[in-house]
């Protein structure tokens, strides 16, 4: 009988504390649970706020005006795809390494046969050159090169779906400009046009946009419009980048 009590004794003890180690677990889960809805009604809020907000009647929504960047960058945006960069050689694929070596200028493209408007201070007549596009992986070599007063274009085997539109008769002071540049890496820098100097023949527009943009550097108006070609070895008076106007080009 001793024996058996004490089983049962045992058996007991066992099952009173899976009882109280149950009773903890529920009881820790229930606070938990608590906590978590607590925690999250915050949020709940906030997304019914958010609902409750894009549900306003578009006649009584104020959109905020874009700044000067955002118009700039908008601009930049629409040419971004047709500003080409231009290397010394025969490249095939256009993410070899050693690129920077062989980097010449930047150039636009300005009709859909595959016609690049670039600075030809830097392009020789007799030179072999590689065209590379953004977003392609594979280079285009240069079949024909063709001068345009101190502009020069360069053709290339490949049609583009569409091209930049150039304004030939640009002549807006303090009108915001912006300009790609850079050669692998690119570099927007924008300013504003000082002058405008087709009045003196010489077909160049100075900008607030210091030196050192590289040569066929495509300059772009606020409108998103082509207006002129980063000239490399042009400067202002006051050391401002001079671009080529594109008047000359059919």
């Amino acid at each position: 009988m001793d024996q058996n009590k004490l089983k049962i004794i045992s058996i007991t003890a066992v099952i009173s504390v899976v009882l109280t180690i149950l009773l903890g677990a529920l009881a820790i889960s229930h606070r938990g649970m608590q906590r978590m809805t607590h925690d999250i009604s915050p949020l709940v809020g906030r997304v019914e706020n958010r609902i409750t907000k894009g549900v306003v009647p578009e006649s009584e929504r104020v959109d905020t005006p874009k700044t000067e960047a955002d118009i700039l960058m908008e601009a930049v945006g629409k040419n971004r795809a047709f500003s080409v960069t231009i290397y010394t050689g025969k490249i095939v694929d256009a993410t070899e390494r050693g690129l920077d070596d062989k980097f010449v200028a930047r150039g636009v493209v300005y009709d859909k046969e595959g016609w690049i408007l670039t600075d030809g201070s830097v392009i020789k007549d007799d030179g072999e050159y590689s065209i590379v596009i953004p977003g392609k992986k594979d280079a285009f070599i240069v079949k024909e090169i063709k001068r345009d007063g101190v502009l020069v274009s360069l053709k290339i085997e490949n049609d583009f779906s569409m091209a930049p539109t150039f304004v030939n008769n640009f002549n807006k002071e303090d009108q915001l400009v912006a300009t790609i540049s850079g050669g692998l890496i690119e570099e927007v820098h924008s300013g504003v046009v000082v002058l405008s100097r087709d009045d003196l023949l010489e077909d160049v527009i100075e900008t607030t946009i210091i030196a050192g943009i590289v040569p066929g550097a495509p300059l772009v108006s606020s409108k998103g419009d082509v207006i002129g070609i980063a000239l490399g070895e042009k400067v202002g008076e006051n050391g401002a980048q001079l671009f080529q106007t594109i008047r000359e080009v059919e």
